[in-house]
């Protein structure tokens, strides 16, 4: 063999093996690394939207404690309606400063399908001066309970007295929403 064979032969073979990690370590070699660069844009994407997501529950953290107590208090507008002591001691409180006697008794209505909110009725029969029934309903109206009046009956029991105080017999039936 000649030597420009010998070269030929050389060059084709550093060539080839030139060709050859070309393609089987170069290119691979790029396109993992263009394939890495794709991941890292793909999670720096991923993380600013966790920062973002971070941040925008800390501002909702304080709205929902908020809303946490705005639930409390939503809460103590309703009557427990297995045991609602609380609510009676309250209508016999307000009976008593309004100078009002009353008597208290549960009523065992059924709260239908149309019913939005779950309730529990007291028929109360109060007597007393016509002006301090008026401060009872006033009571009750301005309660920290939802109170619904219903069926009011209202009758004069005796003569009118002196300075204008008559005294009445009202019966009337009030719908309280339980939790």
């Amino acid at each position: 063999m000649t030597i420009t064979k010998r070269i030929n032969i050389t060059l084709i073979f550093f060539s080839l093996l030139i060709i050859s990690i070309i393609v089987f370590a170069i290119i691979p070699l790029f396109q993992a690394i263009g394939n890495n660069s794709k991941e890292v844009v793909v999670q720096k994407q991923k993380m600013a939207l966790l920062e973002i997501e971070s941040v925008s529950l800390k501002e909702n953290e304080s709205s929902m404690k908020s809303s946490q107590q705005f639930m409390e208090e939503v809460g103590k507008l309703f009557i427990d309606s297995e045991v609602p002591l609380e609510f009676i001691n309250f209508l016999e409180d307000v009976s008593q400063e309004c100078q009002i006697n009353t008597e208290i008794l549960p009523s065992f209505e059924k709260n239908t399908e149309k019913d939005v909110w779950p309730y529990s009725t007291f028929q109360l029969v109060s007597s007393g001066y016509f002006f301090n029934f008026l401060k009872l309903l006033e009571k009750l109206e301005n309660s920290p309970y939802l109170i619904d009046v219903q069926n009011m009956n209202i009758s004069r029991v005796g003569a009118q007295e002196e300075g204008g105080l008559t005294n009445i017999k009202a019966s009337f039936a009030i719908k309280v929403f339980v939790k």
